[in-house]
């Protein structure tokens, strides 16, 4: 039957039009003839009058809307099961897109107001790294392109091929051919079979499921707080997950708990994993506690709750640490701190699907093995770049640095060890002999006393127990004293 308004074909028995709704008039019903009843229901389409909907929807969206805007915003439970709703549902359709590539964008700099070890803040923040990722799945290759720069020096900018069991490599600044590698255990660095694996699409969904499941109302809460983030103020409303030590893994048992039931869990955790399902639950019955306070902090602002920042922290072994995440347009700016110290950097990630992988820089018809004449090249070209000379020159200085602290480290180690020895000779000769009389001064080692880091130089002032008082100890040109409790370094 076709409308008279829209010409779209509908079923005989249709009441409303199919495609726009319209009632269908008398005069548009069909003969009840079997000439004019078709025998083939299957060549019509069966489509459901929607017109009388809209207004339905429209009402629930308007009431919806409205009782968001006047009442209600999301608690804070409810805030967090969205987000992990939209996890598992990014989990499963991810593994059931059949993506022909997958190429991502990541790039990494540290910020000037990094606070560490000094030398390692003059290496950070001179660092800065840009990836890009491909991943061909009908062809089975990867692609990687490394540029990096250090004191905006370049240091190193390479283009890398993984195909079947070959590594191609091209850097137009090291060398002028492809260079070609072969060996078998390439290929199996990616196992393309396992990529988006259903078995590891349910693992997720069911960890998901349970953690949903064992999040009580208790662990929640809310609060207000003023924060500035790029110099403006935010009226933030904080979204809390609270989850101290004793809580932490009363959630952690009851997953696991959940997960050793769940059938299909373990199936796909046997499978993926080449066990069994009484062993996978064995491993969840396992699980060991863990010291550690655990707070998730969620900044939002606005009724429509949009996510503006993310805190982190921590609590192990009383020492605390802080994860900041803020979003700068398409840049996190993440902030790691303890009571010692702050690293701040950001961080850009961007993924695409489907586009075409390009690597014409690699020529891999005409790509040569590495020979000797080859690798001397490329360690010259190298031996030219300003910012690979500035970076290993930095990192020698700071690994020297680190190698001497650690000798200096190691023979006071030895020095504790002679001191001692020293006063468990004394104590010995002592219980064996009440009327020993302890030396005010001990200016050599004693024979008896053997150890494999002998100090050169000794001189030891000793109270009437036989504990060393002060002491004056040469090792190796280095001059360290003792006051009875450090060792430091004078000369």
């Amino acid at each position: 039957m076709k409308c008279n308004v829209c010409g779209f074909e509908n079923n005989s028995d249709s009441l409303y039009c199919g495609n726009c709704g319209t009632k269908l008039s008398n005069d548009q019903l069909p003969e009840t003839s079997n000439n004019n009843v078709s025998t083939n229901s299957s060549s019509h389409k069966k489509h459901k009058p929607i017109l009388f909907l809209i207004p339905v929807v429209l009402l629930i969206l308007i009431g919806v809307g409205l009782f968001a805007f006047f009442n209600l915003k999301k608690e804070p439970r409810e805030y967090y099961f969205s987000l992990l709703d939209k996890m598992a549902s990014n989990v499963v359709n991810s593994g059931n897109k059949k993506y022909d590539t997958i190429i991502s964008d990541f790039s990494i700099s540290f910020d000037n107001t990094i606070v560490y070890d000094e030398e390692i803040m003059n290496i950070l923040t001179k660092l800065q790294l840009a990836m890009q990722t491909g991943i061909d799945y009908n062809n089975k290759i990867m692609y990687l392109h490394l540029d990096s720069k250090y004191s905006k020096d370049k240091l190193l900018d390479a283009h890398f091929l993984f195909e079947g069991d070959y590594l191609y490599i091209k850097s137009d600044d090291l060398y002028n051919e492809t260079l070609v590698l072969k060996n078998e255990d390439f290929k199996d660095y990616f196992d393309f079979e396992k990529v988006n694996n259903e078995n590891q699409i349910t693992i997720y969904r069911k960890i998901i499921l349970a953690l949903k499941e064992s999040l009580d109302d208790e662990y929640f809460s809310k609060e207000e707080e003023t924060i500035t983030i790029d110099e403006k103020t935010i009226d933030a409303e904080v979204l809390i997950l609270d989850l101290p030590e004793d809580k932490l893994n009363a959630l952690i048992k009851s997953v696991c708990s959940k997960l050793k039931d769940d059938e299909e869990f373990l199936e796909a955790y046997a499978a993926l994993y080449e066990t069994n399902k009484e062993d996978a639950k064995e491993q969840l019955n396992d699980i060991k506690t863990i010291e550690c306070d655990l707070k998730l902090k969620i900044y939002t602002k606005g009724i429509q709750q949009n996510l503006v920042k993310m805190n982190i922290e921590y609590v192990i072994e009383e020492e605390k640490y802080n994860i900041d995440i803020t979003k700068k347009d398409d840049v996190l700016n993440v902030n790691i701190s303890n009571s010692k110290d702050v690293v701040n950097f950001d961080l850009s990630y961007k993924v695409n699907y489907n586009n075409a992988i390009e690597y014409d820089m690699i020529d891999k018809k005409n790509a040569v093995e590495p020979a000797d004449e080859a690798l001397i090249n490329i360690q010259e070209n190298m031996a030219k770049l300003d910012g690979f000379n500035n970076f290993t020159t930095d990192i020698s200085n700071y690994l020297s640095d680190i190698i001497n602290n650690s000798y200096q480290s190691m023979n006071q180690a030895a020095i504790y060890n002679y001191i001692s020895a020293v006063e468990m000779q004394i104590a010995m000769e002592l219980i064996s002999n009440p009327s020993y009389v302890v030396p005010t001064t001990i200016n050599k080692v004693d024979s008896s006393i053997t150890l494999s880091d002998v100090p050169d130089e000794v001189y030891f002032l000793l109270d009437e127990n036989g504990s060393i008082t002060y002491g004056k100890i040469i090792m190796e040109g280095v001059t360290y004293e003792y006051d009875g409790y450090y060792l430091t370094v004078i000369e």
